[in-house]
């Protein structure tokens, strides 16, 4: 269905900012007692999301607390605390409310939503407490700093009364400020409103717990039945932009017109201020440029979602266990361990509990998406009227760029990105029909053959992708269940039978590079085998997923494996397990997939046990699916893996060791933080690995756990982090240059490019000429020059490839 779209105004963007403000705040808060006074409460954004809020209830809660004679001295500090910010108990339960909500939604801990909470309300409302208690201060800190921009004055101002009132954010401040954004949370479940509540849930990776927010069940349901035109929005920090982001000229004043901002996404301190200090114009000019790229809402794939969504389409093929909707999405109704196992049906208590515990695991994860999906969906129903929408960026400390929006952005999940296409259409030339037929075939799934493979399966299919562009509903079994990235493939099939009717095209096509790491470790070291494995270099299209799992197998069949495996239990009794079993089931089962998520994370210095960690989700993933590949002992089976992958990665790219290596050593020399200037673009990394001192902190949900930077260098840290830093850097400054030296619309996503069909040429020789230039800049001897001029760790032999050849590489990026 074809809608009407427009362009939005600067006016529309600064009232939709104004939401996120000061004077957004008020408003809203005037307008929601309004509606509770009147009747009407369930009209308003708030009330179509929790139809069982009581905001009223809320502001209670808070106004009592307010006026409450608390008995100690610890409670009594954080009561004043609110009373110094403000006592405008409407103002603070909204604020309260909006951040819970916004927070249980992304699944965030605890401790990071109740700084969050204080935060804003301290930001918002200290500085007008200043205006109206102290004028005179006011007046003079305004004077002070009259040669400062608007914005950075008012960060200025606000620093300097944060120091009058002991606000400040380290330290018992800081645990003060969780104290205090724990107590408010509890006000919002005391309310009754039965909005939020409080779970424990593992860390990733761990066997440890953490605190996080989570909508109440009943609230989840409410939102994901709601009709996605009336969700409300008013709980995304920053919708995407409808007219032009400001430009960057300093680190402060850029992106979005309204509000605190800051180029650089970071948490250290440390790091904030090595940045915050500097210009980086060559920077600005490349962020701004990819900004400036217009996007719209692709409406076709916008409904599939929609329609799958909405009906709750169960895919067949997925577990019964752990079913999802076509397309990957997750299902929409709620589940719990109930709709999957009966207590009675199991003997033994404990077997009971561990499988609970596994489904409520894993459905607490597949709420968070459901959360994430209609939000999203909700988003993109309110933006889809406008012709174009724009991202704002920031970077990292390392210089990696990151859209600064929430929910909706081209760096989103897979169904996310398929949602959004330029908007600026184009007629396709002859290249661009060759690459959006390539691409095409990359997100159906035929990425790693070779190009002439990938056109003869296009030709070949040619009517179906027709079919499915003209109406992919009906050919849902044709894209949803055999296509490596659903959605996307769906919106390359919609572009097809735009071309073919002879309208403009808008979709970008993705270019991705084949384990950026492992490329950025082969020019580094010029390693010339590591460099053709992982397509730098050469004619052929090559895959070193399939060649690092050859390798596993071939050590499995000559038996080149550990053949038994030591350990000692918890009672402290040795054993020694024969693994001949399980390393015979592995043979022929030992697919790219298996070694991939290893290969791709090992040039960012993933550990041993963070390998295997990975093979543990995979086997777990098996065992759901009823598909296990092996015989014997999960725990030897697991280790075996891990070795193998491990010996075989090294083999396959040898300059990823030695690079990690050398690197690992320079850190070692260093008693502060690694430093150094990027080659090319003179970005200042600052890799800060400080010792955290980790403090217990006590609130009305138990002890939180607060960490705090010491002035103390934490070795241990910064080695095992300066390599995927180091790396990390290096592809960003590479992004960078493709970006700056490309004149037409372009998205990113770190390593992978978004650009039109008939850019696909350009895109890929920008790549190699900026891989070449980085290369050639050998940001190795630069971080050396910068740590170890005196060149005490002698510096790594480099192999034989010839930088040259890249020019001719074929499969860089593709």
């Amino acid at each position: 269905m074809q809608i009407k779209r427009r362009k939005g105004t600067v006016e529309e963007q600064l009232q939709l900012e104004e939401e996120k403000t000061e004077e957004g705040v008020r408003k809203a808060s005037r307008e929601l007692s309004k509606a509770v006074e009147n009747g009407t409460f369930s009209e308003t954004l708030y009330g179509r999301l929790l139809m069982q809020l009581s905001y009223k209830e809320v502001v209670r809660k808070v106004q009592e607390y307010l006026v409450a004679d608390l008995k100690t001295s610890q409670e009594k500090k954080v009561q004043s605390l609110l009373r110094l910010i403000s006592e405008d108990a409407e103002v603070v339960a909204f604020i309260v409310l909006k951040n819970c909500i916004s927070s249980a939604i992304q699944f965030q801990s605890l401790t990071t939503t109740s700084s969050t909470i204080v935060g804003e309300l301290k930001d918002i409302f200290l500085l007008n407490k200043l205006t109206t208690d102290n004028p005179k201060l006011h007046s003079y800190l305004g004077s002070r700093f009259r040669r400062a921009s608007k914005r950075h004055k008012k960060s200025l101002i606000k620093r300097n009364i944060e120091g009058l009132y002991k606000l400040g954010s380290e330290g018992d401040g800081k645990a003060l400020m969780v104290r205090l954004g724990t107590r408010l949370i509890q006000l919002v479940e005391l309310s009754g409103s039965n909005i939020i509540e409080v779970r424990k849930v593992l860390k990733a990776g761990t066997p440890h717990t953490k605190n996080v927010l989570s909508l109440t069940d009943e609230v989840s349901d409410i939102m994901t039945n709601l009709d996605f035109s009336e969700t409300p929005i008013a709980v995304v920090n920053k919708l995407p932009m409808v007219a032009p982001p400001k430009n960057w000229t300093n680190n402060y004043d850029g992106g979005f017109y309204k509000g605190n901002n800051f180029l650089f996404t970071v948490k250290s301190n440390d790091v904030r201020k090595h940045l915050k200090n500097n210009r980086y114009k060559d920077v600005y000019r490349i962020v701004n440029k990819v900004q400036q790229t217009g996007w719209r809402v692709n409406t076709q794939v916008l409904e599939v979602v929609q329609h799958i969504f909405s009906n709750n389409m169960i895919d067949p093929t997925t577990p019964k266990e752990a079913p999802m909707l076509y397309g990957g999405l997750p299902t929409r109704d709620r589940l719990t361990w109930k709709d999957f196992i009966n207590e009675k049906d199991y003997g033994d208590w404990g077997a009971f509990k561990r499988a609970k515990e596994d489904i409520e695991i894993r459905q607490a994860a597949e709420n968070s998406k459901r959360l994430n999906i209609v939000y999203a969906l909700a988003i993109a129903e309110r933006m889809k009227e406008y012709s174009e929408l724009y991202f704002p960026y920031m970077l990292d400390y390392r210089g990696r760029v990151y859209s600064d929006v929430s929910f909706l952005t081209p760096q989103g999940q897979h169904y996310i990105k398929a949602m959004l296409e330029f908007s600026d259409g184009k007629k396709l030339d002859e290249t661009g029909v060759y690459w959006l037929k390539i691409h095409t075939a990359n997100v159906y799934g035929k990425d790693k053959e070779a190009y002439e493979e990938r056109l003869r399966w296009f030709e070949d299919n040619e009517d179906i992708i027709i079919n499915i562009g003209l109406n992919p509903i009906d050919n849902l079994k044709e894209w949803a269940l055999t296509s490596d990235s659903p959605f996307e493939f769906v919106a390359a099939c919609v572009a097809w039978t735009e071309h073919k009717a002879g309208a403009l095209v808008h979709l970008p096509i993705q270019l991705d590079a084949t384990c950026s790491g492992l490329q950025m470790y082969s020019g580094l070291l010029r390693d010339k085998d590591g460099a053709s494995s992982v397509n730098v270099i050469g004619d052929n299209r090559n895959d070193v997923y399939q060649v690092v799992a050859d390798k596993v197998t071939d050590k499995l069949v000559n038996g080149n494996y550990p053949k038994v495996l030591e350990y000692t239990d918890k009672e402290g009794v040795h054993h020694t397990q024969s693994t001949t079993v399980e390393a015979t089931s592995l043979i022929g089962n030992v697919t790219r997939s298996l070694v991939k998520r290893n290969v791709m994370t090992v040039p960012y210095g993933v550990t041993t046990r963070g390998m295997s960690n990975q093979i543990w989700d995979m086997m777990d993933e098996a065992t759901l699916k009823g598909k296990e590949f092996w015989k014997g002992s999960k725990w030897i089976v697991n280790k075996l893996i891990t070795t193998l992958n491990q010996e075989a990665i090294y083999e396959t790219v040898s300059g990823a060791q030695q690079g990690q290596e050398y690197l690992v050593s320079l850190s070692r020399l260093l008693d502060k933080p690694a430093s150094w200037v990027s080659v090319l673009y003179n970005f200042p990394v600052r890799q800060t690995s400080l010792v955290l001192k980790e403090k217990r902190v006590k609130t009305v949900y138990g002890s939180l756990l607060l960490s705090v930077e010491e002035p103390k260098l934490n070795k241990r840290r910064q080695a095992n982090s300066i390599a995927p830093n180091f790396i990390h850097n290096i592809d960003s400054t590479v992004l960078l240059y493709c970006v700056d030296n490309m004149k037409e619309q372009i998205g990113c996503i770190h390593d992978c490019f978004l650009v039109h069909p008939n850019e696909g040429d350009k895109i890929q020789q920008k790549y190699k000429e900026g891989f070449i230039a980085v290369m050639e800049a050998d940001p190795l001897r630069n971080i050396q020059n910068q740590i170890d001029p005196e060149e005490s760790i002698p510096f790594p032999t480099f192999g034989k490839l010839d930088l040259k050849e890249v020019r001719d590489s074929k499969y860089i990026i593709s």
